[in-house]
């Protein structure tokens, strides 16, 4: 794994929470809602995106119907649906 230092430093706040900098999601690809995972070795702790595989793209895409929907009956069978992938 080849680490490089950005020369950004954060603190973490009251609640154990980091702030990843903005030009680092956009430099990543990541936006809001995006999963990622936190991997710890003997040098520290990584985060990279957290993928399941090729079921990304179908939980994803049913995320996004959900948003348009405002039948209650068919917000919680997406929500089902999504959970299935899980």
């Amino acid at each position: 794994m080849n680490v490089k230092p950005l020369g950004i430093v954060r603190k973490i706040d009251e609640l154990g929470r980091i702030v990843i900098p903005k030009e680092v999601r956009r430099q990543q690809g990541w936006t809001t809602g995006t999963p990622v995972e936190m991997l710890g070795s003997e040098d520290g702790v990584f985060i990279r995106p957290y993928s399941i595989g090729d079921q990304d793209a179908v939980i994803r895409a049913l995320e996004a119907k959900k948003s348009f929907v405002e039948d209650v009956r068919v917000k919680k069978a997406l929500d089902l649906a999504i959970n299935t992938f899980k």
